[in-house]
C-alpha cells in the first residue's frame, strides 16, 4: 500500500525528496542487517562486495533506502533456496554504481522492457505464484531518477538478474 501511495505522490508532483548528506556505507550496513535473517532462512548466500570507502551522497536517506530495499528484497524473493544474491558497489569519478545480482528465476527480454511499469509483473513471477504488487521496481526507479540516477536491468531466464542502480556523487561530497 505504501508503494502505491508513493507512486501516486510522484505522479502528482507531491513526492518530496530531501537533500541531506547520506552515508552510503551506513545504508548498506543496515540493508545487510535487515536481510540476513531472510537469506539465512532460505539458505541464500547474501554477499556485499564493497570498496573500503564509500562516498557521502546528497539526497533523501529514507527514499534511497526504500529503493535499495526493493532491489534486495526482490532479489531474495525471486531467488530459490540455496541461491546467491550479491550486492556490489563501484565508485566512479562522478557516480556510484550498485549492482544487485541474483541467481533467481530471471526475466525474459519481453518482460524486461516492462518490469519498471506500475503494476506489471513478469510472466514467470506470476506463474511461480510469487506474491507482489508490481509497484516496487517502478517506485525504486522513480526515486533514483529523482536523485539524478537510474536503474537498469540485465537478465536471463533461469539464470538470474542484475539490477544496476547509479547515483551521482555530489562534488561537495566527493
Amino acid at each position: 500500500v505504501s508503494d502505491i501511495l508513493s507512486v501516486s505522490e510522484i505522479e502528482a508532483g507531491s513526492f518530496k525528496i530531501s537533500a541531506d548528506d547520506v552515508r552510503f556505507d551506513a545504508l548498506l550496513e543496515q540493508l545487510q542487517a535487515d536481510y540476513e535473517p531472510q537469506a539465512k532462512q532460505k539458505q541464500i548466500s547474501l554477499a556485499f562486495k564493497l570498496p573500503p570507502k564509500l562516498p557521502v551522497l546528497q539526497g533523501d536517506r529514507d527514499k534511497i533506502s526504500l529503493a535499495l530495499h526493493n532491489l534486495v528484497g526482490n532479489a531474495l524473493k525471486y531467488t530459490p533456496d540455496g541461491g546467491k544474491v550479491t550486492v556490489t558497489a563501484v565508485v566512479g569519478e562522478q557516480q556510484l554504481a550498485l549492482d544487485v545480482t541474483d541467481t533467481g528465476i530471471g526475466i525474459s527480454e519481453d518482460d524486461a522492457e516492462r518490469v519498471f511499469e506500475k503494476f506489471y509483473r513478469a510472466k514467470n513471477a506470476r506463474q511461480a505464484n510469487i506474491t507482489g504488487s508490481g509497484m516496487g521496481l517502478a517506485l525504486a526507479r522513480e526515486i533514483v531518477r529523482l536523485h539524478g540516477g537510474d536503474i537498469e536491468l540485465q537478465s536471463e531466464p533461469q539464470r538470474g538478474s542484475t539490477f544496476t542502480m547509479t547515483l551521482p556523487i555530489s562534488q561537495k561530497a566527493a
